[in-house]
């Protein structure tokens, strides 16, 4: 098997071969990553977190965002962020969403109520929530 080395816009490598995307030694199906469908890839995301694989999820979080933010398509990030989701996903997973948005958060409205969603999750989680979103509202 030909093994052929891509870099992609993330500080991650791409192997793909015949039968799919692999990042790391986690396969990541081109079907798992749709920006038409970021729920779906999001999802995908939330799976790998839970199944303790966090490094690949927050690999996903940050392409999903970038390849959008990329692609001008900042009215789908914002709809992405209005959904009452964030207590459905990792603190780890939240703060990545924080994090990738933040260059775009001048055209992102509905981020300032994201903001305050996650406050309020990692408030009821009991997190350092000022020392976790510093710098990131």
């Amino acid at each position: 098997m030909k093994w052929q080395v891509t870099i992609v816009r993330s500080p991650s490598l791409v192997y793909r071969d015949s039968g799919g995307l692999f990042q790391g030694n986690q396969q990541r199906q081109p079907e798992d990553f749709n920006v038409e469908n970021p729920r779906r890839t999001i999802n995908h995301a939330k799976r790998l977190d839970q199944s303790g694989q966090t490094d690949a999820a927050l690999d996903i979080i940050f392409d999903l965002i970038d390849e959008m933010l990329l692609a001008d398509q900042f009215e789908q990030v914002d709809r992405t962020l209005v959904g009452s989701w964030p207590r459905d996903l990792s603190t780890d997973l939240l703060l990545a969403f924080l994090t990738a948005t933040l260059p775009a958060r001048e055209r992102l409205p509905h981020l300032r109520a994201f903001v305050e969603n996650v406050r309020q999750v990692l408030q009821d989680r009991d997190e350092n929530v000022d020392g976790q979103l510093v710098g990131l509202e």
